[in-house]
């Protein structure tokens, strides 16, 4: 019998069948993947960006599902049995995770002339298949790498830090990141978090304050018992306040100074108003907690039900700012009405 081989590409865990490479307003798809995009202005090239990609895991295995496409058929060997031929397609596919390795931007002027070449490369976490680190450098000088560490990174000391109640609900927000000049620190920042009402929600955000860079950082965050001991050159920039059923409250920016609530409705899925200005507690003081939560579980509210609201907090919050947004429930934005 006759025998053919086909080589497919599994990206992302789905098979997909490897097609001829196609270029489509100004994409060029290789193996199911973007590989370059270009930007023109009139014929002129002016952009262009490459996608290189690495495969995790790579293994090949057999299959005889039918295909419709054959990129590659041969004979094998042939057997006759009376009184019918027998044929069969065997097809090979190729299996793994698809994860970007390199991208490179290169920008030209109007006239397409003084390229400006930009590197990125990305290396991943293969166990949790999330971003460690990424490189930029431009035209070969300036190299800056960011590094990132998540909740998977560290030890808890104990079951009742929020740490390990991060792993456990299996939350890989990142809980740091740093970036180096040459090795040389210039930014470092860390997003603490903590328990509210049961719920683990970032509880403040630290910024590293330098006035050179630095070239021996030490351990910018410890976690020890159910808190966190951080660096002395960090700073705490950001504190955030959350409702009752989890969802945020107050921000708390002490770089700026500024403060900025949030009230929220649709059954608690979508903030309907932000106001700044003000604090969370002042908020509670002129309207009470139950006005809080009857807006919170509100299913749909009417405009002229938050407008009523809105004033109502204006006349005993007169200096603060407010947005009031209603919404088409899963798919978005309906209205926003803001001060003038």
């Amino acid at each position: 019998f006759a025998c053919s081989a086909l080589l497919l590409n599994r990206t992302n865990y789905g098979c997909t069948i490897q097609p001829f490479n196609e270029k489509i307003l100004g994409r060029f798809y290789q193996n199911a993947s973007l590989q370059s995009t270009k930007y023109f202005n009139n014929d002129t090239l002016i952009k262009q960006i490459s996608y290189d990609y690495t495969l995790h895991d790579s293994r090949k295995i057999f299959s005889n599902i039918v295909r419709q496409y054959e990129l590659a058929q041969y004979q094998c060997f042939s057997y006759t049995s009376e009184p019918s031929y027998y044929f069969v397609d065997i097809y090979y596919l190729q299996t793994g995770k698809k994860f970007l390795k390199h991208k490179q931007e290169i920008t030209f002027n109007h006239d397409g002339l003084h390229p400006v070449e930009q590197n990125t490369y990305y290396t991943y976490n293969y166990d949790t298949e999330l971003l460690k680190s990424l490189s930029d450098s431009i035209n070969a000088t300036k190299i800056i790498c960011t590094n990132y560490k998540y909740s998977t990174d560290y030890i808890p000391p104990s079951d009742t830090h929020p740490i390990a109640g991060m792993q456990n609900k299996h939350i890989v927000h990142p809980i740091m990141y740093d970036k180096s000049d040459h090795g040389n620190i210039i930014e470092s920042q860390v997003l603490t978090y903590d328990y509210y009402n049961g719920a683990i929600r970032p509880s403040a955000q630290y910024q590293l304050t330098l006035t050179e860079p630095l070239s021996s950082p030490g351990n910018m965050v410890t976690l020890n018992n159910n808190s966190y001991t951080l660096d002395s050159l960090m700073r705490n920039n950001c504190v955030y306040q959350y409702h009752e059923d989890g969802n945020l409250f107050e921000v708390f920016d002490k770089t700026s100074g500024q403060r900025t609530c949030y009230l929220w409705s649709y059954k608690h899925q979508y903030p309907t108003m932000q106001i700044d200005g003000i604090y969370a507690e002042q908020l509670l003081n002129a309207i009470g907690s139950n006005v809080i939560m009857s807006l919170a579980i509100n299913e749909m509210p009417t405009l002229n039900d938050l407008l009523s609201l809105k004033n109502q907090i204006s006349n005993k919050l007169p200096y603060a700012h407010i947005s009031v947004y209603t919404y088409k429930p899963l798919m978005g934005i309906s209205t926003i009405t803001t001060d003038a």
